[in-house]
Formats: structure tokens, C-alpha cells, sequence
């Protein structure tokens, strides 16, 4: 059935969206609403999220059962591309924040941060050696900021026990790193945040 023999009201025909007078007919009615819709959500590319939909239908020939089908699934994929879209820029706006970020540090800055990023290896590297449950409970605790009966209820163990895990851990890292003052201090920070 071509386009123009088709009645106005779909309600009954399936749609195949590889199917070229189909395609014509719902790119035709809904291109216009959607562009309008997406707008709301990524303003200028709207248009862009539109075209990028309907070219994505086209390829994988997606069936539609009638055109109220058709219209449902046109407005929630529409939605599911502007997350996709909006998920996407936000995490290239990261990537520019941490360029930029990287191209303003001063040399100084720089050393600093590898000094940082140095004494944090060297903490985890010793935690990785404690005792496997010390280990797990220490960095729960410290690194992940989770609270004792947070750590006991995801291990399955007493809060009794967590405690006794961290004091024993704590006890072991603070003799490894007592001998170099730098390292003990960032230490003694890192467990006070």
C-alpha cells in the first residue's frame, strides 16, 4: 500500500520502519512533535537526537504494530536518547574539566599530586598485605567511608569483630609507616577524613 492510499487513521496497519512508504509516513508525522520534544530536554540538538533515532530505526527496520504503537514507542525512545545524549556530554564535560584541570597545574602542582598519588599507592599497597579480612574491613572503613555497622552488615561479621579487624589493621600500618614522618602523617590524615 503506498503512502498517499494509506487512510489517515493507521490505528490497524503495522508499521516496518525498513519498509520505505512506512518510514515516509511516521518520519513525516512525527518528526515536527519530536524534534519539539527533545528540544525540551537538550535544547540546540534536539534536531540531532531526532535525525539519529529515525536513522537508527531505518537500519534495524524496527516493526511497529499500528500507529498508536508507533507513537508510544517514538516519544519513549525519543526520551531514552536525550538520557543517552545528555549521559554522553556530561561525560565529556569531565573529560574537559580534567584537561583542563591538567593544563593548569603548575609544576609545583604537578609534583604535588604525584607526591599525593605516590603516598596513596604505598598506603594500599600495605593495606593489599594485611591479613585478607583486615585488609577488606580496613578499606571499607578508610578509603570507602563506610561506618562499622554498614561494613559488619555487608560482610555478614559482628560490629564487634569489624572493630577489632580495623584496631588490628590500623596497629600493623602504623608500625610500617612510623619510620618515615611524611608518610605517617598522611597516614594519621588519611584515616581522621
Amino acid at each position: 500500500m503506498k503512502l498517499q492510499d494509506r487512510p489517515s487513521n493507521l490505528t490497524e496497519y503495522p508499521l516496518n520502519m525498513g519498509v520505505e512508504a512506512d518510514f515516509d509516513y511516521i518520519y513525516s508525522a512525527y518528526f515536527a512533535p519530536l524534534c519539539y520534544f527533545t528540544t525540551k530536554f537538550v535544547a540546540e540538538h534536539g534536531v540531532d537526537v531526532v535525525n539519529s533515532l529515525f536513522a537508527r530505526m531505518w537500519a534495524n527496520h524496527i516493526e511497529l504494530n499500528n500507529s498508536a504503537h508507533a507513537q508510544s514507542f517514538l516519544y519513549l525512545s525519543a526520551k531514552n536518547a536525550c538520557l543517552d545524549y545528555i549521559k554522553t556530554k556530561g561525560r565529556e564535560r569531565e573529560r574537559e574539566k580534567e584537561y583542563t584541570y591538567l593544563l593548569q597545574l603548575s609544576d609545583d602542582d604537578l609534583q604535588l599530586e604525584v607526591i599525593y598519588v605516590e603516598y596513596m599507592a604505598d598506603i594500599y599497597r600495605e593495606i593489599n598485605n594485611l591479613p585478607a579480612q583486615c585488609a577488606k574491613i580496613v578499606t571499607l572503613s578508610y578509603i570507602e567511608g563506610m561506618q562499622n555497622s554498614q561494613i559488619a552488615e555487608q560482610l555478614q561479621i559482628s560490629v564487634q569483630t569489624v572493630k577489632n579487624q580495623k584496631s588490628k589493621g590500623l596497629k600493623i600500618l602504623r608500625k610500617l609507616f612510623i619510620n618515615n614522618p611524611n608518610k605517617y602523617l598522611f597516614f594519621l590524615f588519611l584515616i581522621k577524613m
